[in-house]
């Protein structure tokens, strides 16, 4: 990423005069093998920066926005559950109201532990 990034910084250094920048676009094109809107938008967003003076940061603006989103789970609430509602995973996860997935998947990633009494 950061290579790409240094890449269109150069590229964007180099392209002063209009016809030059179109020959740059299309380097940018066969080079990031994207399409030639996607190397336009990004070239706009750069050309923006430098003219308000920022420094020319053309990174994803997804990151951290996509995929599953995490499903809040109140681990207090395990406390208040019978015991006899919290010896397996499905009724666990019947009483919180959650999918049994979840609470697997909560399990091996140590937030929930097992426990066990010899009493």
């Amino acid at each position: 990423m950061l290579k790409d990034m240094l890449c269109i910084q150069l590229y964007m250094a180099k392209a002063e005069m209009e016809n030059y920048q179109r020959m740059q676009q299309r380097r940018l094109q066969k080079f990031f093998q994207a399409h030639i809107r996607v190397v336009q938008r990004i070239w706009k967003c750069a050309r923006e920066q430098i003219a308000l003076g920022q420094e020319v940061d053309v990174s994803n603006k997804r990151t951290g926005q996509v995929g599953c989103k995490k499903v809040q789970l109140d681990l207090s609430q395990m406390a208040t559950i019978p015991l006899n509602r919290r010896s397996t995973l499905k009724s666990l996860a019947k009483s919180l109201d959650v999918s049994v997935s979840t609470l697997h998947r909560k399990f091996k990633l140590g937030e929930i532990r097992r426990h066990s009494s010899t009493l």
